[in-house]
């Protein structure tokens, strides 16, 4: 029992039951399975856009009508720099899409509800293997705003963008050495050491920061990372590095002041 509702709204069809009423239908909704033409698309992105395509239009009416959205935002931003043979050879590009979901009320057809969601997915990285791009990162990110705004009113959608993220992850993996390969794995936490192909990314990550000279730069690349690194001593490890060289780079410009 919620203790800041009044006992009117406690009791059966109180305000706090109207008010959850659609939140506790639509968390129960399931899409029913991919069809074959989603399933071949090996990066799971059409079948888990067709999925919430479905429960939105289950529970509003048909797209355009009862529901839909709007692409507000669709900018690529540049990150760290891409460094291979000790040069810099191009920087990372993060895909940022925004967008406005709306719906109509069942009981008052003629009001929209709106509101916003952002993503982020990369879509040109640095990897152990040199330089990596993405192509469907714009869609993912489409995706991930998308499936955001779903779960803002009570749709459970962490099933259904698993497949995409999961492809995505392995994309990387791949590009990066196992520990069978020979690669090394250094430093570790509570959570355990930092797997051997996230140590190779963070490690040519750390060695970027060398060559940047603009603070601002790599204070953006210390906000994205961990949309690049997930395990938590990865995470912490670079934004050590980065802070101590924005340190470094504002020491210097004071010197250079004072001459």
């Amino acid at each position: 029992m919620n203790p800041a509702c009044t006992s009117a709204e406690q009791g059966s069809g109180g305000a706090q039951e109207t008010n959850l009423s659609m939140w506790t239908r639509v968390s129960k909704a399931t899409p029913p399975p991919a069809d074959a033409a989603s399933q071949a698309d090996p990066g799971g992105i059409t079948a888990a856009l067709r999925q919430l395509a479905y429960l939105a239009s289950a529970e509003f009416g048909p797209i355009g009508i009862g529901w839909g959205y709007d692409l507000e935002e669709d900018v690529l931003r540049e990150g760290a720099p891409i460094v291979v043979a000790g040069r810099v050879v191009g920087r990372e590009l993060m895909h940022t899409a925004r967008i406005r979901f709306w719906h109509r009320r069942s009981d008052h057809p003629q009001e929209k509800v709106e509101f916003t969601a952002r993503a982020h997915a990369m879509f040109v990285s640095s990897t152990n293997a040199g330089p990596m791009t993405d192509p469907d990162a714009p869609a993912r990110t489409e995706l991930q705003a998308f499936a955001v705004c779903m779960s803002k009113i009570g749709f459970n959608v962490a099933g259904i963008t698993a497949p995409a993220q999961q492809a995505a992850t392995s994309v990387q993996t791949r590009l990066t050495p196992s520990a069978e390969a020979g690669g090394t794995s250094v430093g570790s936490s509570a959570v355990g050491p930092i797997p051997a192909n996230e140590r190779a990314i963070l490690d040519n990550k750390v060695k970027g920061l060398a060559v940047v000279d603009d603070p601002e730069n790599i204070r953006r690349a210390r906000e994205m990372v961990s949309s690049i690194l997930q395990h938590p001593s990865a995470i912490a490890e670079f934004q050590e590095k980065a802070n101590q060289r924005i340190e470094e780079i504002e020491r210097s410009s004071t010197r250079s002041a004072h001459f």
